[in-house]
């Protein structure tokens, strides 16, 4: 499922900055489905905007017209490294949308002109960020429609091996009306550690009940436990487990 085809060829190009986890504590965090899954050198990201405009796009906790079939984007950001914890951070800034690709229930296919399109507004975004701030394309995401399971398929195995198959390369696969999600990074697809941060603003916007799988916990209580995430987690359990870990 997924299939997505892009016509011209894209190889992000892979930064190193040092990031510093204070500069992005939020209140709230949207776990991925594969995060017990993934490894702790690498760790994804995706900033509070860019969360929103993703799952503003995708209709995430309900069902549309639109989210019936399935839909994508980039997703551009900056790759940060974590001295002291030797971890690589893929800081997930803006959720580009392809907003004229053409989709179906099982596949997706950006045209010359969509990915045209993102590229000038990633164009138009860096030109009001400093040198060191400016963003790059770092992955990219798309959706599974209806009641399909989250995953790389062949053929999206074979997408992100041709077009994003940097080492830090990223792509997210989400189904909105399940609202399960899962990440995955480089040419080979590996299971990585994903964050979505919730703002206050996005978390009163959809509220616990949309954003949430009513299958989980809520507020990390289940966080450790024989589940394999936890879809919400406050930003104080988050920082206790982190000191516990140290």
């Amino acid at each position: 499922m997924g299939r997505i085809r892009i016509v011209k060829e894209y190889q992000p190009e892979i930064r190193e900055i040092e990031y510093s986890e204070e500069e992005f504590e939020k209140k709230y965090v949207l776990l991925c489905d594969n995060y017990s899954m993934g490894e702790d050198a690498d760790l994804v990201i995706v900033q509070p905007q860019a969360a929103e405009e993703m799952l503003e796009y995708i209709g995430w906790g309900t069902r549309t017209q639109e989210n019936r079939v399935e839909q994508g984007g980039f997703l551009v950001g900056r790759n940060c490294y974590d001295k002291k914890k030797k971890q690589h951070i893929c800081l997930v800034e803006r959720a580009l949308p392809a907003r004229g690709a053409v989709g179906s229930w099982g596949f997706l296919e950006m045209s010359h002109e969509d990915t045209r399109e993102m590229h000038r507004e990633l164009d138009q975004i860096n030109a009001d960020c400093p040198e060191e701030k400016k963003m790059d394309v770092v992955g990219w995401f798309h959706t599974h429609a209806n009641a399909l399971d989250v995953f790389m398929s062949a053929t999206d195995r074979g997408t992100q091996s041709r077009l994003f198959s940097g080492e830090r390369a990223i792509a997210m696969v989400l189904n909105p009306y399940r609202k399960i999600w899962k990440c995955y990074r480089s040419g080979s697809c590996e299971d990585t550690k994903a964050e979505l941060l919730i703002s206050d603003q996005t978390f009163q916007k959809f509220g616990k009940k949309r954003l949430v799988n009513h299958g989980f916990g809520f507020g990390g209580k289940k966080f450790g436990s024989e589940l394999p995430n936890l879809p919400l987690l406050t930003q104080q359990v988050r920082q206790e487990r982190g000191k516990d870990e140290d």
